[in-house]
Formats: structure tokens, sequence, C-alpha cells
């Protein structure tokens, strides 16, 4: 026996008719974050000197972006940079590289997302690394704090050269680089289409728009897609294009896909070309035939429009009208209260079109509730 699908569409009236209809597909939940951290410049005073410490993507030191990137080696810390030194007591500033971990991950709110890439999770502790300069190499502290709900934090730097011992420490706001917002969908055969609408956390006038197109893989379908290449529209009128990648469902979760995303230009507002590993994170609240597969990956078939429900009064008699599906078979159920435990069927009623309309009597009681049931 095939299981019944059921759609709900709620109708009320007292003296005067009124409607109440079921929603549309709500909009999926999108997250998108950078794998790489921004380091503002830090200062600090020893001896009655000032020494300046900053970090960068460009191994040219032409310009200092702040990007702390992630690594992806086994080797080497989770992080790493260029770094510029401005010491008062030599000629010209020390550079190098820098590497370090990121504190250490956690997911307290179980949603598969390591908390340290969450604004909306705490991030705390300290992680060790290691620099190495022309006249100096050795271990490296950093002691990491950010307060839930912010995009941006503190990260202390202590630096012991195996030369020159203990370094001047740099306390840093880093910021977390985290754009989300809604994602509106319209699922095809083969293909999902939509336009998102993204701000940044902490500064929400910069925002990311545009269009978007996932494919349906050709295994595995109802578990993965495939994000195509294509190009969004920051807040100040510049594209910013993204490379295609592989989305998972997480089947655990079971209603959120993830993926890794390049974007080839992260920041347009630098001139040097950075911060391109991003996380996409999208979460479907939608199951319009309640299988457990949310629409987004659903087959298309199965993606079913909600009935509609729209009541108006005439001189003497009632005119229901009702949008759903063509060919389906809708029971129109009614009672006195809304949250009655058993509702009555007045009528079955065969769709031969998208919409139609069934004329009722005028009820006895001042007030009463319809709903549509699809079978």
């Amino acid at each position: 026996m095939k299981r019944q699908r059921h759609h709900a569409v709620l109708l009320g009236f007292a003296c005067l008719i009124s409607a109440l209809a079921a929603g549309a597909r709500e909009p999926a939940q999108m997250r998108l974050v950078s794998s790489s951290l921004r380091f503002q410049p830090a200062t600090t005073k020893s001896a009655g000197q000032t020494y300046a410490f900053q970090l960068t993507a460009d191994g040219g030191f032409s310009e200092m972006n702040g990007e702390l990137a992630a690594l992806y080696s086994t080797n080497l810390p989770t992080h790493g940079a260029f770094f510029r030194l401005d010491n008062p007591l030599t000629l010209d500033p020390i550079t190098g590289q820098i590497a370090f971990d990121q504190a250490e991950p956690q997911d307290l709110n179980q949603n598969g997302f390591d908390d340290f890439f969450e604004v909306s999770q705490p991030a705390s502790g300290t992680s060790r690394g290691l620099f190495e300069t022309t006249v100096d190499r050795g271990t490296v502290t950093a002691t990491w704090s950010r307060a839930a709900g912010s995009a941006t934090g503190t990260c202390r730097l202590r630096l012991t050269g195996l030369e020159f011992g203990q370094w001047p420490e740099f306390t840093h706001t880093f910021e977390l680089l985290e754009y989300a917002g809604n994602f509106v969908y319209s699922p095809g055969t083969n293909t999902v289409t939509g336009t998102l609408n993204l701000a940044q956390a902490g500064t929400p006038a910069n925002t990311l728009s545009g269009a978007l197109t996932l494919a349906r893989a050709a295994t595995k379908s109802f578990d993965q897609l495939v994000l195509l290449p294509g190009s969004l529209l920051n807040s100040a009128g510049q594209v910013m294009l993204y490379d295609g990648t592989g989305l998972a469902r997480d089947t655990s979760t079971k209603t959120n896909y993830f993926g890794f995303v390049t974007l080839v230009d992260g920041d347009l507002s630098t001139q040097t070309v950075d911060y391109f590993d991003w996380t996409l994170s999208i979460d479907d609240p939608n199951d319009s035939n309640g299988n457990g597969i949310p629409d987004l990956s659903d087959d298309p078939f199965a993606v079913e429009k909600r009935p509609l429900l729209r009541l108006t009064m005439g001189p003497s008699q009632l005119l229901l009208s009702i949008s759903g599906v063509s060919g389906r078979t809708y029971d129109l159920e009614h009672a006195a209260a809304l949250n009655a435990t058993e509702w009555t069927r007045r009528l079955s009623i065969a769709l031969t079109n998208d919409s139609q309309v069934v004329i009722l009597p005028l009820p006895d009681a001042a007030t009463g509730f319809w709903r549509l049931r699809g079978r």
C-alpha cells in the first residue's frame, strides 16, 4: 500500500470570512565562511620602544593584507602567513614566515561544523606553531579568544627564538569572515537554480548576492550535488568569480549540504589575490513529500507544490477556490475548532485543472475551519 501524503490548508470564519493559506517553500539557509582569518596589525612597547607586527599572504611584502591562510598540510600547523616586524632597533624590518594552529576544534552545538569557524559559537584556547626569518627561528604560542555572536576576537602571539630568545608579545584583533542569509531556489529535472542574498556577520552592509546553479549528481543524487561555476556581486558592485565544486548532504543532520568553494579572489578590496578557500553550507528545511529527503536534492517529481485554499463569500453561498496538482484528489474537511481532534470530511475533489472553484452552502455556525488533504 502506498503511503498517503498529507498537505493541510486551514481557513476560518467568524461573521466575516477570512482565509489562511499554507506557505510556499521556505528559503534555504546559507553560510559562506572563509578558511582564512584576517589579522589586524598589532603594536606593543618594550623598553620604551614601539614594535609593530603584521601578517600577509603577499610573499613580496608589497601589501600587508592581514591574511592568515589555511595550509592543508599534515606536516604543518593549520594556518600560516608571511610576517613583517617593524623593529626600531634595526635599520630594516625583519621579515619571515609564521605558522600556528587554530584553537582546538570542537562542535558543542553538534551541527557538524567546527565552532571556531561559526560566529554564533565561542572560541578560545592555546595553540603552538613555529616561525623562521633570516636572523632567527623558533616557536610560537598563540592564545585565542572570541565571544559567541562576535565575528572578531583576539590572538596573542608569543615568539621565542633560538638566537634572540623572547620576542615582544603582540595581541592582534582577528576577524572571522562569515556571510549568512537565504537561498531561494526552484528544483528542476537535472538542476536546481536559485538566488542567494548574504550579509557579512558583524558588517551587514557588506553583502553578496547572485544566481547559483546546482546539478544533481549522476549517482547518490539524494546525497550529492554539484555546484556549477558562477559569480557573485558584492556590495561595491564588483563581480566575484567562484569555481565549481561538489556538495555532500550530511546524513546525520539530513537537512544540511556542505562543500569547499574556491573564490578566484575572495577580497577585491586588496591588490593581492587572496582569501581563496571557503566553506559553503546550505540548510534546507523543506521536505514537501515527507520522505526524509530535502527538496533541494529530492527527485523533482516528488517535490509537489502545496495546495492552496481561498475562501470568499457570495450572496447566498461560499466560493472555495482550490489550487493544487491537476489529477490529484483532495479531501475537504471541516471542524468547529482549529485544535479539534476529529475533522469531518465534507467532500472529495478530483482536480481537473491546477485551479478549481467549488460552491458550498453558507454554514450554520458562526465559526468554522476548513482544511484540504491530498491523497
